[in-house]
């Protein structure tokens, strides 16, 4: 799934070279229950990112899969079954 996403990101931004898309997968460590202004989100891997942007989704789910990507400047996160994607930064 990461290396597709990866070549789609690389196929629409080719053009500009500048743009590079560093994109990894994990999982929430435990429970997710979405988002809600500036929800801290544990991964299986030991980092822990926050949420960087305004937003409110709730959604239940344990452990769920999640693609951490970066746009432009912008650090992206996306969660499995959630349609919506979330600004985040890394706290550790």
């Amino acid at each position: 799934m990461v290396r597709l996403i990866k070549m789609v990101f690389d196929w629409l931004f080719k053009s500009n070279a500048a743009d590079s898309f560093d994109i990894f997968e994990s999982k929430i460590d435990g429970e997710f229950h979405g988002w809600s202004g500036n929800t801290l989100f544990a991964l299986a891997n030991g980092q822990i990112w926050q949420q960087a942007s305004y937003a409110l989704t709730h959604h239940y789910a344990y452990s769920p899969n999640v693609v951490i990507y970066r746009s432009g400047t912008a650090i992206k996160m996306k969660v499995d079954g959630v349609d919506q994607t979330i600004s985040i930064k890394r706290i550790k």
